[in-house]
């Protein structure tokens, strides 16, 4: 295993923990006799007033003498300082799971009143060093939120499937209000489905006509065979064109506001069709290939044999992948709350038909760098009026990937301030106000 990939193998649990990482490429060696140290200990602070208000737990802790890491096994036992892990366990819960890195624990979704936490700090071979039990009460925070909810909506929300061509159906959100001002179309990223849109669709919902759908491989869509259907993001693109026309939407009045893995497929599709939207709205992507820019395990994805380390890590860890990866870089401060709705539908759509999302994005993945190369060589084609926004926060794709394509284009990139990586889930209102000014802009052409 070359450097490279022993590095990127070694920094994969900044996105998801795998299953275990071979002690001797991620840990140093022995540098002291393990009787000679102290003992490991385990602090934990009390959780954050702020995020309990509104119901999330955000615990940070401390460990002396022992280095949380995502090693197991003897041979990491031998290591000194002494690495380790901590288990978890909250309340009467069936089972326990592993915390193997020094971010904060994060829980969502507690019932209002008393839970118990127990924290142990555990060696490499799970043999408990020490331990914290945490008392919490969760207060009920339904009329604290009561202000953040949608406006009423004279439109209804239609989930359903559509027959976006022979052989593949999608899962769609619509809604429709009497006299819509033009039509939105959102589109998601990994590890997303269409539900992540439904504040910013019931924000918009009074005003235009909003559309949303999982891409193939995510949701509740059609996950065709890799041998069928290669989950490119020129593949993605034909999709998006298809779904347009299946849809019957005026391109002239749409605007489309595509993140992550659904922006590359939408700027490719405006290439070829200049007039596929009247404007696109893109943001936390990867436009070009630039590796600098993106997290390390992203970067892993996108060659061998580190793609298939990556790729089977994150379907070893569906779990804390739908639990962490969209808050992952924010401050406790800054921490929000997905909506239940939604974490049982990322939850009961991860694998169908044989095939998984971490399956799709890694084919995805594959495709990747042609694809941007493509864009970047046919940037001159792109006439399709842009609007380009980055999380100032976002860890997996720096915001300097998106100035540099802004600058290319000639336009301005909008850093959001405090946000992360999903700008329309942290603040579904200003993703709205966003859609509104692109309306308000002048049509034509660039």
């Amino acid at each position: 295993m070359s450097t490279l990939h022993r590095t990127l193998f070694a920094s994969l649990l900044s996105l998801l923990p795998p299953g275990g990482v071979l002690a001797q490429d991620a840990s140093p060696p022995p540098v002291l006799p393990l009787a000679a140290e102290p003992l490991p200990k385990l602090t934990v602070y009390p959780p954050v007033p702020e995020a309990l208000a509104r119901g999330v737990v955000i615990l940070q802790f401390r460990t002396d003498h022992l280095r949380v890491m995502p090693v197991f096994g003897a041979k990491a036992a031998e290591v000194s300082p002494h690495l380790g892990h901590l288990h978890i366990t909250v309340d009467s819960w069936p089972g326990t799971w592993a915390h193997t890195s020094n971010d904060p624990l994060i829980l969502v979704g507690l019932t209002p009143g008393p839970h118990k936490i127990l924290m142990e700090l555990a060696d490499p071979n799970h043999k408990i060093v020490g331990s914290e039990t945490v008392r919490v009460t969760v207060p009920d925070s339904k009329a604290a939120h009561a202000h953040h909810a949608p406006p009423a909506t004279e439109s209804t929300m239609k989930i359903e499937t559509i027959q976006a061509r022979p052989g593949l159906q999608l899962r769609r959100m619509v809604l429709r209000p009497p006299q819509p001002k033009g039509t939105v179309l959102l589109l998601h990223g990994f590890p997303e489905t269409l539900y992540a849109w439904k504040e910013v669709a019931e924000a918009l919902s009074r005003e235009y006509e909003v559309h949303a759908f999982d891409w193939p491989g995510f949701g509740q869509s059609q996950r065709p065979a890799a041998s069928q259907f290669a989950y490119a993001p020129a593949d993605y693109a034909a999709v998006l064109q298809d779904y347009i026309r299946a849809s019957r939407i005026d391109s002239a009045s749409l605007v489309i506001y595509a993140t992550d893995i659904g922006a590359l497929p939408a700027l490719l599709a405006a290439v070829e069709q200049p007039a596929i939207a009247r404007h696109i709205i893109v943001g936390d992507f990867a436009p070009f290939n630039r590796p600098q820019y993106m997290f390390d395990s992203l970067q892993g994805l996108k060659s061998q044999p580190s793609a298939s380390v990556v790729h089977a890590a994150m379907n070893s860890n569906r779990d804390e992948i739908l639990e962490n990866a969209f808050r992952r870089g924010l401050q406790p401060g800054e921490q929000y709350e997905l909506q239940g709705e939604y974490k049982q539908d990322l939850a009961a759509g991860w694998r169908r038909e044989g095939l998984t999302p971490a399956d799709a994005f890694y084919h995805y993945y594959s495709h990747f760098t042609r694809d941007q190369d493509y864009l970047e060589a046919n940037l001159a084609r792109l006439k399709t009026p842009v609007t380009v926004l980055w999380g100032e926060k976002d860890i997996y794709i720096k915001k300097e990937m998106g100035a540099e394509f802004a600058e290319k284009i000639g336009v301005r990139q909008t850093v959001l301030p405090g946000m992360g990586h999903y700008p329309h889930l942290q603040d579904p209102k200003q993703a709205a106000d966003h859609i509104r000014a692109a309306f308000a802009a002048p049509p034509a052409l660039r």
